[in-house]
């Protein structure tokens, strides 16, 4: 098993109203808040994006330890679920609008009471 380490160069960049754009290695991500939010809806708000990618984090981990510790083992389903429930009248727009129980996790050691306050 690899011990590598491996750093990653991060950037966000303003460009107009609610619209960002993150730089992730040779990807641009737009982040923008949805029009109810006084955003154009270009693309997901930070706490989407934080969201997608921790759920992104949890479904590749199975895959990746499944064929490097068992090359003939197959993956069917990794997760399935709603995280939170975004209408037009209840928008995630801040980490605070999320219950701390979908929080908790990726708080690490940050410990229940920052949980909580997120």
């Amino acid at each position: 098993m690899s011990t590598a380490t491996r750093t990653a160069q991060v950037s966000v960049t303003y460009l107009a109203g609610e619209e960002h754009v993150v730089a992730l290695r040779d990807h641009l991500v737009p982040t923008d808040r949805p029009q109810l939010d006084g955003g154009a809806d270009v693309g997901p708000g930070p706490v989407e994006l934080l969201v997608g990618s921790m759920a992104a984090c949890t479904a590749t981990t199975p895959v990746s330890r499944t064929r490097t510790q068992r090359p003939h083992g197959e993956v069917r389903d990794v997760m399935t679920g709603d995280v939170a429930t975004v209408t037009p009248e209840k928008p995630v727009c801040h980490a605070r609008d999320l219950p701390a129980r979908h929080l908790h996790g990726a708080a690490g050691g940050l410990g229940q009471t920052c949980v909580e306050h997120a």
